[in-house]
This record gives structure tokens, sequence and C-alpha cells, in this order.
């Protein structure tokens, strides 16, 4: 009877590579995990659980198949361009909150804060956003109300409150304005 060929999957392989113990030991479980991803295994939790390499994360998060093994690698990334995109593209809204969540670059935050296409990706995005001249764009032209008064709720900088009293789109917005 001829033998299976050999068909990695991400936990099988794990459990046969041995816990580091050295340096040398965290290396063979980097290769372990890269020859899998190679191979054509699909990465779990685990495998996002034990490793740290953020060029590996990365590829994890955006590649993933399994939702919830995408948001833990997000949870573990780093990279902030990555972490824009992912909150920008991602298909499941809980990594793209996660994603968001993890968002520390002000101009990155801008951008999510203007192009995420979900309100409830845009409005985390302005509450971390500190430039006044984009929390004056967001409150003036978001398409959610709520984000904008968001955006408004934010604002400082007294010309912009006073340009937002008087352009804003609905009143709500109008009256946040006004009050601080």
């Amino acid at each position: 009877m001829p033998k299976e060929p050999f068909q990695p999957d991400s936990d099988s392989y794990l459990k046969s590579v041995p816990r580091p113990r050295c340096k040398t030991a965290s290396l063979q479980v980097i290769a372990g995990l890269t020859l899998c991803l190679l191979a054509g295994c699909k990465p779990s939790v685990k495998t996002v659980e034990r490793t740290n390499n953020q060029q590996k994360l990365a590829k994890i998060a955006v590649d993933a198949e399994d939702s919830y093994v995408r948001q833990t690698a997000v949870a573990k990334l780093t990279d902030q361009a990555t972490l824009a995109k992912i909150a920008v593209e991602d298909e499941n809204s809980y990594v793209r909150q996660v994603a968001v969540a993890r968002l520390t670059d002000q101009i990155l935050l801008a951008q999510v804060a203007v192009e995420a296409k979900d309100s409830t990706i845009r409005a985390p995005a302005v509450a971390k956003l500190t430039d006044q001249a984009v929390l004056a764009k967001v409150a003036l032209e978001d398409k959610d109300s709520a984000v904008r008064a968001a955006a408004v709720a934010r604002l400082t900088d007294q010309p912009l409150l006073a340009k937002i009293a008087v352009e804003a789109k609905d009143s709500a917005v109008r009256e946040v304005g006004l009050c601080l």
C-alpha cells in the first residue's frame, strides 16, 4: 500500500517541532512556520501566538482565510502602514476594528478616518485624531452624522469650530460646534 504524501497542517506540524529553549530552537520554529506557510498550510491562532516575526504576522494578517486568525495576527502587528491597509480593506469588521485600535500614526489615522467605508471604523479613527484640519474636514464632509459629531467634539481650534457652526450639514453638528 503506497504511503500517503505528507500534508502538513499548522497544528500537527507545530506539535512535531520542539519548544524553543534557545535562539537556535526559536529559529527552528520560525523555519517551521515558514515551511508550513509555503507548503500551503492554513495558519492557526496557535501559529500566530507563537511568533513575533512582524513580516510573518503581516502576511498572516492579510492572507489568512480565517478571520479570527487574521484578527489575532493584527493584534500583534506593529507595522502602521499594514494596519491602516487592513483597517480600510479587510472584509471582516472585527479585524478592521482591531487594526484601527492598534493605529497610532496620525497621518494613517487621518487616511482611515477619511477613506474607510464603514462608520464603525471611521469613528474610532476620528477619536484618536489630533490634526485639527482633518477633524474639521471630517466634521463638514463625513456622510455619517455620528462621525461628524465625534470630529467636532475633538476640535479645539476656535476658528474651525466657528466655521463648522456656520457650514455644517445638520443642526446637531452645528450645535455641538457652538457648545464647544
